[in-house]
């Protein structure tokens, strides 16, 4: 299932195998840490070092920008990747669509086949193209807003109820 220097996925553990033995396997995350697992325990691994690895990215879009617009944008972006990253992104990222539509914002899925152990780089290049992009054209990338109300405008005054 997996070799030592596999990236893989072990119920919540996540990194590099940093060895195995006939009684434990050892992983490193990517903070550093060590985990030792039994290998009694292990039930269900995920092994991202065999073939390619799907990367995901979810790009926010204000409700206020225009939509076809933004879409152009991610996919004119999103096509630099291969370009920029030979040998880890494996094929220009496909934008599947409005993923959800959030209070604030909607959100279009990318996806993008890597090279295995290359996910993490290939998001962090994507997501630094689609905000330069998106600066570039003047599309908004949502962030919470709020409206302030003074005591005034909260409450109708009398001459309001008497219309209604």
């Amino acid at each position: 299932q997996i070799l030592n220097g596999d990236y893989v996925r072990i119920g919540d553990t996540e990194g590099t195998v940093d060895e195995i033995t006939p009684r434990v396997t050892r992983i490193r995350d990517r903070y550093g840490r060590l985990h030792i697992m039994r290998n009694g325990e292990i039930k269900n691994v995920i092994n991202y070092s065999r073939g390619w690895t799907l990367a995901v990215v979810e790009m926010s879009v204000a409700y206020e920008s225009d939509l076809r617009q933004a879409m152009r944008v991610i996919d004119e972006a999103s096509a630099q990747l291969p370009t920029l990253l030979p040998g880890k992104a494996i094929e220009v990222p496909k934008v599947m669509g409005i993923e959800t539509i959030d209070e604030s914002c909607l959100r279009v899925r990318i996806e993008v086949k890597v090279s295995p152990g290359c996910h993490y780089e290939v998001k962090r290049m994507l997501h630094l193209l689609l905000v330069e992009s998106f600066n570039a054209h003047k599309l908004e990338i949502p962030y919470p807003k709020s409206v302030e109300l003074s005591p005034e405008e909260a409450t109708p005054n009398k001459g309001d109820r008497e219309a209604a």
